[in-house]
């Protein structure tokens, strides 16, 4: 799979971006937890796929069309 991603021109738009990296440490954990029970984390999914749709989301993620997760169910 590439990555087509491409940074916008300086000064056109504005992005406020977070990263959070974590260990599997149970304190981390609870952190992330906290922090979306509060409502200051908040998971971006775009779209949600069946898992007789996965192909249809691999071609979307591959076409650097994505701008949240791509979730696919598995089990419905």
């Amino acid at each position: 799979m590439s990555s087509r991603w491409s940074a916008p021109a300086p000064g056109s738009c504005r992005v406020d971006a977070r990263a959070m990296l974590a260990a599997a440490r149970a304190t981390d954990l609870e952190h992330v937890a906290a922090e979306l029970a509060a409502g200051r984390l908040r998971p971006v999914m775009e779209r949600t796929y069946p898992l007789t749709e996965s192909v249809d989301a691999l071609r979307t993620l591959e076409a650097g069309r994505v701008q949240g997760k791509l979730v696919v169910r598995v089990g419905e």
